[in-house]
């Protein structure tokens, strides 16, 4: 039987619009013939020029420069009681998916929908919004909120994972909350990212983690990396009727050396130590924690 740990997940509200296309169409030549001609001396009639078939340049959707772009503002509030300022972001994928994220945790992240004017949250609310150079204006109703365009610079989000690529074990509480005393598998990440291993097999098959590279990383305010390889599409109801929509399906957490101090309660824990969190949601979160070893 599963071991699960569950986790509340926290909606998001916030939102936006976007500009979309152009196209322009050359003008038909004509020729004009001089109608002053004598009557006593016969004139062959100059030849037609041909008419010139309308040209029209190609439409390029807007929303195309958009693919892979992320805008941000700065934000702050009130967590457990702690004034915390942050980077709040929207990530706009390719296929008309999106992520936003509050980055000082990894459950104010979500997906959305987007089309050419609006997008959508999973819990029915949508917002326009546009685009005006690198800004994002989003129309919440309560006036326009605007977002600037941001390029990351770390490796990882050009998908060069080889400061992190090796081979991670279960830690001592890894192992105890969702191995049942047995050693969960190692599990390998790959310099593009891709990752494998960390079940249990006796309960997991271990193929069931995708072998994919993520669709968008974000960092968060600790300096973890959160890594998205899935998010549930829309209307995806589980025989419970819990609804999965918007949350992270598949992904894992890199914690580099220096940003792990959420691991400091586990007893292998060392702080030069490079660790990963896995995680599945299935209802519950599977989500054992590994030290990289190699």
């Amino acid at each position: 039987m599963k071991n699960i740990t569950r986790k509340s997940m926290l909606a998001c509200t916030l939102c936006f619009f976007i500009a979309v296309t152009t196209g322009c169409t050359g003008n038909k030549a004509t020729d004009d013939t001089d109608a002053s001609v004598s009557s006593a001396q016969p004139v062959e009639e100059a030849p037609q020029a041909e008419p010139q078939a309308a040209t029209t340049e190609p439409e390029v959707a807007q929303t195309d420069s958009i693919i892979n772009s992320k805008f941000v503002r700065e934000e702050s509030d009130i967590i457990d009681g702690e004034n915390l300022t942050f980077e709040a972001s929207y990530t706009f994928l390719d296929g008309n998916q999106g992520i936003y994220c509050r980055n000082f945790d990894s459950q104010e992240v979500r997906g959305f929908t987007w089309d050419d004017n609006k997008i959508y949250f999973c819990d029915n609310t949508s917002y326009d919004y546009t685009i005006e150079g690198d800004v994002l204006k989003i129309d919440g109703g309560a006036g326009i909120i605007e977002f600037t365009k941001k390029v990351e610079t770390d490796p990882v989000f050009s998908g060069d994972f080889s400061e992190f690529a090796g081979t991670y074990k279960a830690t001592v509480y890894g192992n105890s909350g969702f191995g049942d005393g047995v050693d969960i598998a190692d599990v390998t990440v790959n310099a593009d990212g891709s990752v494998s291993g960390g079940y249990d097999t006796r309960y997991y098959d271990s193929d069931e983690f995708p072998d994919s590279t993520p669709i968008c990383v974000e960092k968060l305010s600790d300096g973890s990396y959160y890594c998205i390889l899935s998010v549930f599409p829309n209307d995806d109801i589980d025989e419970e009727d819990f609804d999965f929509d918007g949350f992270v399906e598949f992904g894992y957490q890199i914690y580099p050396a220096g940003a792990n101090s959420f691991f400091s309660s586990d007893p292998s824990y060392s702080s030069d130590k490079t660790y990963i969190e896995l995680f599945q949601v299935d209802g519950g979160v599977y989500n054992p924690k590994f030290c990289k070893v190699q």
